[in-house]
């Protein structure tokens, strides 16, 4: 599928964009006889801005690729099975036949693996993966047709054993696994990325002696931090290790005392944000000629904000900012999601509290 190029003249924030979406979307759905266009007139068309859109379907952009759509879990959700029981093959397959499930986050840096039952360190307070672990999540994945990007960890440096993972990833997954990731937002643990780059040449010569040819991405930094993308795509030039740039994008936040809003996250401030970084990625990716994918993000970083990021808006938002990053040559989006103590996360597209699965707006979008 091809995506069509903007035209030039459409300069209206999102919020109008995807009321005409949603309009749009509407009136295909409802009735089975042809879609006719329909005029209201406002009450008060005084106080009622216009709004034109040009379609020019001989002016074909980047394509949207099969696979595009994602979802990204944390590592703790496979350390303790969270979805073994679940029916999250079925709703893998309603999304799609294909796409990817990235597994690492922030609790990716607090997983320990192992694959002889050694105990794990005080620090694994996320749990520990083993391939039986890995083996539950490769029946869901190949059931669904789907492919895997797999977070290794890099806080507590460790390439040998961030070896044997991949070894066994390779081995269970067989073709459904795409990547291996080399650490979760190493911006919060290295002090520039000079660092962290000695470190994950270590893990690429490591992993390449465990399991040859695997893929691998880099360098996952924070939303704030796409500047590592460049630095990155610098020192990986002449002899690239990575098959996929990958990067992390959040338009709004609920970090600390922020508060994210409906008209924040579908405004034009949200839209320059994230087409900022997705060029960002594209820039580093195009050095290297390898693809660009957001391989975590979603509305609100910090676990969402409720009442916006597990409203109905935020399908709006999903859908808008898929197409966006697409059309800007994204290759594909994994949606974060997460549990806590209390429950589910606001931002979290498949809710597993409830004895299965339950799906949240922004899966629909």
């Amino acid at each position: 599928m091809k995506l069509p190029m903007p035209a030039q003249n459409f300069t209206r924030t999102r919020i109008g964009a995807v009321a005409v979406a949603a309009g749009v979307a509407g009136a295909m759905l409802i009735g089975s006889g042809p879609v006719h266009a329909t005029t209201i007139a406002p009450a008060d068309s005084a106080s009622t801005d216009s709004l034109s859109i040009t379609v020019h379907p001989d002016q074909l952009g980047n394509q949207l690729r099969p696979g595009f759509v994602g979802l990204s879990f944390g590592a703790a959700t496979v350390a303790q099975d969270n979805y073994a029981s679940t029916d999250l093959g079925g709703y893998l397959r309603t999304l799609g036949r294909t796409g990817v499930i990235r597994i690492g986050g922030n609790s990716g840096d607090t997983t320990f693996w192992t694959s002889t039952g050694e105990p794990a360190p005080s620090w694994a307070t996320s749990g520990t993966i083993t391939p039986d672990k890995l083996r539950h999540l490769a029946t869901i994945v190949r059931g669904a047709g789907w492919k895997v990007v797999l977070a290794v960890n890099l806080k507590y440096p460790d390439p040998a054993r961030a070896a044997d993972e991949a070894k066994y990833a390779r081995q269970i997954f067989g073709d459904s696994l795409l990547a291996i990731e080399i650490g979760n937002e190493p911006n919060f643990y290295y002090s520039s990325v000079a660092a962290y780059y000695t470190d994950f040449e270590s893990y690429v010569a490591a992993i390449e002696r465990a399991a040859p040819g695997v893929g691998i991405t880099g360098p996952d930094a924070e939303t704030n931090h796409s500047s590592w993308l460049g630095a990155f795509a610098a020192l990986e030039a002449g002899h690239p290790d990575v098959t996929e740039i990958s990067d992390h994008t959040y338009p709004t936040s609920a970090c600390g005392t922020s508060t994210a809003t409906v008209p924040e996250l579908l405004g034009s401030g949200s839209v320059q944000y994230e087409t900022a970084n997705a060029q960002a990625a594209l820039s580093a990716a195009a050095q290297l000629g390898v693809p660009a994918a957001m391989t975590e993000t979603n509305s609100t970083v910090c676990a969402g904000t409720p009442g916006v990021s597990d409203a109905f808006a935020s399908a709006l938002w999903a859908l808008d900012y898929s197409l966006l990053i697409a059309q800007q040559g994204i290759v594909n989006a994994d949606f974060m999601g997460g549990t806590n103590a209390a429950g589910c996360d606001p931002y979290t597209p498949l809710c597993p509290t409830t004895g299965d699965l339950t799906a949240r707006p922004i899966y629909y979008g």
